[in-house]
């Protein structure tokens, strides 16, 4: 374990061998009071760790750490030439509702079936996109680690409309925007896309390994047909790829299962949302990854895409959206592909009674998370909403009743002081952040009087929800000495709480609003999962799992916030200190503590608390 924990960051703070030194690609933590705690998060480095549910998430962490360092990349010439599909019902900028099926053959040539849907069950079938052509592999990928970039071209591009409505909408709507169509009927293939081929040139998908039974005859048009950018249809995935083997550990199969390894297939990263459809340019891979079907034995609807064609789409249970119970301990379930031709894992932390959030986010070089660059650890409070609406056009209005000076009471001089000093601090700032803030500076005399039981379920939201995550306080630990260098650091390991803007790729700093969305699922296995992205995006970042329960509170977590707050912004009094030698004795001795970094607190709020 030792020796394993010395590799990988991750497995080495959960498993408390303060031993494990992280240099110049390779992980970095420096050695811990009592070896119970390994200096890597907020200001002492106290990682908050879940009361309850805590050797499940060690256990849980180790596991995910011993799948991706079994990972095996397949670099072979003929790794593609498989039938591969979806897991599950994904997300497109739109936004689209789709299943793949993509099918590489021997010839080079390529079957891309991508089947879309009304709503994001993917039970009701609108129509299908059918793209034919080919494909070459090219050299390793500049831009992602352990990825291969390719040269393809389209052929031919087909839609064929599921019913009548959407038909109908397609004609009309190339007729005005892209070329006079002939009437579109349902069920009926009609080309979007089609390359001018020069003269006795057949196209490259009539070879003699193509699926002939599925294949069109050529238009015999003079003129190309080009409607792709009409309709949002592209495939820029396939420009860069990666083909991987996971192998399981028997012991954390379930008994009689006949899983021992998944063949996956993860393409280049699409555009999140529809403005940057045309000008995203790939830094990472797809959050949702294909299957070859012949591994697909744990798949429950493997089985229903393998049988689909164009006019016969799979459908799928439609499911109902399940409470936004975000309180937990949530965790990667694998090395994640993330912009900028990084690789990371998350844990986060969310006490839903106190409004409170913990997160780590662990950058490395390698897919197998082993080459550690950077952390970043934060933590602060949230503000969870059902639905989408606008806030930002009120935002003004908002701010000011929120912070309506006849409101406060003369009776309580220092929290006037304390609201007055964060109102100026944050006049700019989202109003879900300064009610958040103050909240938790005035000690949320509100939530504290209410039960400590959870939320009734007819008070929680369901489905996807907007959540804002307002960080009081992060962390930067550089692993890398580029790092280090770029961001005015002294040595590996040691931790920053200011750095230059822009000295790594990804970041989060304080103060600052994390604007998400957020929705509870359940995966294949029967894991709650906890999916997040940014408010304006489409597509979900890759699901996190929960690994255990954490208490509804922590009064620690609150307690250090509130006057890390105060001491941050001025608003704590001199009169009263606090002896830096019992606090930190305090945090250390606290049998689930989260450690921080930065100063140690050397006064108290005025505020009793």
């Amino acid at each position: 374990m030792r020796e394993a924990a010395a590799n990988d960051p991750w497995l080495a703070r959960e498993s408390g061998d303060c031993n494990a030194r992280l240099h110049h690609r390779s992980a970095v933590t420096s050695q811990a009071e009592r070896g119970a705690t390994v200096r890597t998060g907020i200001s002492h480095a106290i990682t908050w760790r879940s009361e309850n549910g805590e050797d499940q998430c060690e256990a849980a962490i180790k596991k995910v750490v011993r799948e991706d360092r079994a990972i095996i990349e397949d670099d072979s010439p003929t790794r593609l030439r498989y039938a591969w599909s979806s897991q599950e019902c994904e997300v497109r900028a739109g936004p689209e509702y789709i299943i793949r099926k993509y099918t590489f053959f021997e010839n080079g040539t390529f079957l891309l079936l991508r089947y879309h849907y009304a709503e994001e069950s993917c039970s009701i079938a609108t129509h299908t996109v059918v793209g034919r052509g080919s494909i070459q592999l090219g050299l390793p990928s500049t831009l992602i680690p352990g990825a291969t970039e390719t040269k393809f071209h389209l052929d031919v591009v087909h839609i064929v409309p599921l019913n009548r409505q959407i038909a109908n909408k397609f004609g009309h709507r190339l007729n005005v925007t892209c070329s006079l169509q002939p009437k579109w009927r349902p069920y009926v293939a009609q080309p979007v896309y089609e390359r001018l081929h020069r003269q006795f040139e057949s196209p490259s998908w009539y070879g003699p390994r193509y699926n002939s039974l599925q294949s069109y005859p050529s238009s015999k048009k003079e003129k190309a047909i080009d409607c792709l950018e009409t309709l949002g249809i592209e495939f820029d995935e396939l420009s860069i790829l990666r083909v991987q083997k996971k192998e399981f550990d028997q012991k954390y199969v379930a008994p009689g299962s006949i899983l021992k390894s998944r063949v996956e297939l993860a393409l280049a990263n699409v555009p999140p949302n529809v403005q940057s459809r045309w000008i995203h340019r790939a830094t990472s891979l797809q959050s949702t990854v294909l299957i070859r079907m012949d591994t697909t034995s744990e798949c429950p609807i493997c089985g229903s895409i393998f049988r689909g064609t164009e006019y016969n789409p799979p459908l799928l249970h439609e499911v109902a959206p399940l409470p936004a119970l975000l309180g937990g301990s949530w965790i990667s379930s694998q090395c994640e592909s993330v912009k900028g031709g990084l690789w990371s894992r998350r844990r986060v932390k969310i006490y839903s009674g106190d409004k409170l959030w913990t997160g780590r986010w662990d950058y490395h070089l390698d897919p197998r998370c082993m080459i550690f660059s950077y952390s970043i650890t934060a933590a602060g409070s949230y503000v969870q909403r059902a639905g989408r609406y606008k806030r930002d056009k009120d935002s003004t209005r908002l701010f000011q009743l929120s912070w309506n000076p006849s409101m406060d009471k003369p009776k309580d001089r220092s929290r006037r002081s304390m609201d007055g000093a964060y109102r100026h601090l944050f006049r700019n700032a989202r109003p879900s952040m300064v009610e958040s803030f103050a909240s938790m500076l005035r000690g949320n005399k509100k939530r504290e009087e209410i039960a400590a039981g959870a939320q009734t379920s007819s008070g929680t939201p369901s489905g996807t929800t907007e959540l804002d995550l307002h960080v009081a306080e992060s962390v930067l630990v550089p692993g890398d000495m580029s790092i280090v260098d770029r961001c005015a650091g002294k040595e590996a390991g040691k931790p920053l709480t200011l750095w230059p803007s822009n000295c790594v790729p990804l970041a989060i700093e304080a103060p600052s609003t994390l604007r998400l969305r957020a929705k509870v699922g359940v995966s294949w296995s029967g894991q709650y999962i906890l999916r997040l992205s940014p408010r304006d995006d489409d597509i979900w970042d890759m699901p996190l799992r929960q690994c255990g329960s954490t208490d509804s509170r922590n009064p620690r977590l609150r307690i250090y916030l509130r006057k890390s707050l105060g001491l941050k912004y001025g608003l704590a009094s001199s009169a009263i200190s606090i002896d830096r030698t019992k606090w930190r004795k305090a945090l250390v001795n606290e049998r689930y503590q989260a450690v921080i970094q930065s100063t140690i607190l050397s006064a108290s709020l005025s505020e009793k608390t």
